[in-house]
């Protein structure tokens, strides 16, 4: 009966877990992209849209730049979030990041959205562990008194 009555606290308790290493893992791999990346000024050339359901949508800047060999790319940011045009304007200036091995991946220097949504994350996955422990200790505790009743 414990075993039964224990088996949803824990199923959170690892739902928060991984909600938690999701988050941590996105903060460590973009620190790490921070201190192998290259940074340089690019250009703001367009914004790729994505409509979403709910009749909103999301904004992708692609930024023209030239690596320090002095070759020609075009990349797009890959956190993409809506409000952007109230932050950046199609032909603006921006520092960049970008990864020598890969010139695709690059990051507007500054730009915390994946941070955010990483640091979401893992708020949300301590609430799940904090919800998990609680009912792990209600049914500790009613397991407790009725056998001692």
């Amino acid at each position: 009966m414990l075993v039964i009555n224990i088996l949803g606290p824990l199923l959170i308790i690892a739902f928060g877990a991984t909600f938690i290493g999701f988050g941590v893992g996105q903060i460590r791999g973009r620190r790490r992209f921070e201190r192998e990346a290259v940074r340089t000024q690019g250009v703001i050339a367009e914004f790729r849209r994505e409509s979403r359901r709910k009749g909103g949508r999301l904004l992708f800047p692609v930024i023209a730049y030239q690596d320090d060999e002095g070759q020609e790319h075009r990349a797009e940011v890959r956190v993409g979030r809506s409000g952007l045009l109230n932050q950046y304007q199609e032909g603006q200036s921006v520092e960049i990041l970008y990864s020598p091995t890969d010139p695709t991946r690059i990051a507007i220097e500054g730009d915390a959205a994946g941070t955010v949504l990483a640091t979401i994350f893992m708020v949300f996955g301590g609430g799940a562990i904090l919800v998990g422990l609680l009912w792990t200790g209600i049914v500790a505790l009613t397991v407790f008194l009725s056998s001692s009743a």
